[in-house]
């Protein structure tokens, strides 16, 4: 059967991009689609929800909750980006490092969506994982993730 619709190829990657998401409300197989806050979202971040709205997503500071990680990155609040679940994803992940990491370390997260070792001074910190590789500032490691919840060291 023909039809006399013709579909320009910019309708045709918005229609494969959001066939393809899962910004639905439901049950999600370690991955989910969402909204970035601001344009140039970059890959291999942690994220977390906005304060105003949960539908979009921004890079984690290290006092709030990650939900996941961006497996790409977000070029346009437009357009939805896959998010790996924390401690629910099939895979390891790959993560941004903020300093040195040695592998089997426990991981907790740092400004802007890295993550660092956890620290050995007192205080409360996000545990994401271990990591499974070294790195050093600014790589990227393969992390074995767990649902993120607060440690505290204490003296």
């Amino acid at each position: 059967m023909k039809t006399n619709h013709k579909t320009t190829l910019h309708e045709t990657r918005l229609r494969f991009i959001f066939s393809n998401t899962k910004c639905a409300l439901g049950t999600h197989e370690g991955t989910l689609s969402k909204f970035p806050h601001a344009d140039n979202l970059p890959a291999h971040r942690l994220v977390c929800f906005t304060e105003d709205n949960n539908d979009h997503i921004q890079l984690c500071p290290n006092d709030k909750l990650p939900i996941g990680v961006t497996y790409q990155p977000g070029t346009s609040t437009l357009l939805p980006v896959c998010i790996h679940l924390l401690g629910t994803s099939k895979y390891t992940l790959h993560i941004q490092t903020s300093d040195l990491v040695k592998a089997g370390s426990l991981l907790c997260s740092d400004d802007d969506g890295c993550v660092k070792s956890v620290p050995t001074t007192s205080g409360q910190y996000t545990c994401i994982g271990i990591a499974l590789t070294d790195g050093q500032k600014d790589d990227l490691i393969e992390v074995s993730t767990t649902v993120p919840h607060k440690i505290e060291i204490k003296e």
